[in-house]
């Protein structure tokens, strides 16, 4: 949600983890928040050069996190050579939504939601500081709401509107608006062994 980073200690885990499936495929989760102390992007995007299997399937359950971290990592899977399919386990929002909007095909389980907002920080200065805070969080918001508008087919404003309102979308309701293109059919399943685990709270301001 913000320009800047949410600082973790660097003995944390990873916030991503990839997975190979098979020759054809590989999973990359995105279970946490987004950058941090612990791993960048340059860190993520050099893994990612690593994966040579034609499709790639990224599992995402994030609040979202640093906003020039998150959209160094979209576009890095917009350039990934692989058909990448985004797939919503639990959350995707804030930044987290926005890394979605990268897949060539975006699909969300059963009662997982995205969620957007504008972009936030704290300014601390007198009326011009306030001021060019303003304009730079605009500004930075108004980029966010390109990449709704180009995954949906609507208009800036219109998704600024839907972001200035913190607005919360079910699977149906994001397959509704545009931003996937499929509701995952609920079915009875083993969770597959070594998936990571979900983090117990998330912080929703990051």
């Amino acid at each position: 949600r913000i320009p800047g980073l949410h600082m973790r200690d660097r003995s944390d885990k990873p916030w991503y983890q990839f997975r190979n499936l098979a020759a054809d495929e590989a999973e990359l989760f995105l279970y946490d928040e987004i950058g941090g102390w612990g791993t960048l992007a340059e860190d993520f995007i050099a893994e990612l050069k690593t994966i040579t299997a034609p499709k790639l399937r990224v599992r995402v359950s994030s609040p979202g996190g640093s906003v020039f971290e998150g959209i160094a990592l979209a576009n890095a899977l917009r350039t990934h050579p692989a058909e990448v399919t985004v797939q919503v386990d639990g959350i995707a929002a804030s930044i987290a939504s926005v890394i979605a909007m990268a897949g060539d095909r975006v699909v969300v389980q059963p009662q997982a939601m995205i969620m957007c907002h504008d972009a936030a920080w704290v300014c601390l200065g007198n009326a011009q500081d306030m001021a060019d805070m303003a304009a730079l969080l605009d500004k930075i918001s108004g980029n966010i709401a390109d990449a709704y508008a180009e995954k949906t087919g609507g208009t800036r404003e219109e998704w600024r509107e839907l972001m200035r309102a913190e607005s919360w979308f079910t699977a149906e309701e994001a397959v509704a608006a545009g931003l996937a293109d499929e509701c995952m059919p609920p079915r009875k399943q083993q969770p597959a062994e070594g998936e990571p685990e979900m983090r117990q709270s998330f912080d929703l301001t990051a």
